[in-house]
Order: structure tokens, then C-alpha cells, then sequence
């Protein structure tokens, strides 16, 4: 991340964790939240949505060509 940051690209601040839930919910095609409502992996989507909406609609424009979810 510090290369992304070096080349002044705004990076999220929102990790997501490396969780079983994520797989057990796409092989069954549901969300997270579906699948697991209220566990830590909804929280995760949950805070990078509202981290992602945050920064394209502080950016003044939709889909910001300094923006990078990595």
C-alpha cells in the first residue's frame, strides 16, 4: 500500500479479512449478509461501502481516476 500512496493514489482504508464466510456465501450465491447477517463480515462490507461512497462523493465526480480499493 505504501507504493500506491507513494504514487498519490488515494487508497481505502477499509481491509477485508480473509474469511470462510465469504466463500460459503458465493458458493451458495448470497451475500454476506444474507448468509451471516450481523457477523464481522457484513461490518466489513458494510465500513468498505461507506468508505468507497465517502470518496467518490467527496471526489466531486463519480469514478475518480485517483481512486484504488487495493
Amino acid at each position: 500500500m505504501d507504493s500506491l500512496r507513494a504514487g498519490r493514489l488515494d487508497v481505502c482504508s477499509t481491509a477485508l479479512q480473509a474469511r470462510a464466510v465469504y466463500q460459503h456465501a458465493i458458493a451458495r450465491g448470497k451475500s454476506v449478509m444474507e448468509y451471516e447477517p450481523g457477523g464481522r463480515a457484513q461490518d466489513e462490507i458494510a465500513d468498505l461501502l461507506a468508505d468507497v461512497e465517502t470518496r467518490i462523493m467527496g471526489s466531486g465526480h463519480f469514478g475518480s481516476a485517483n481512486m484504488s480499493c487495493a
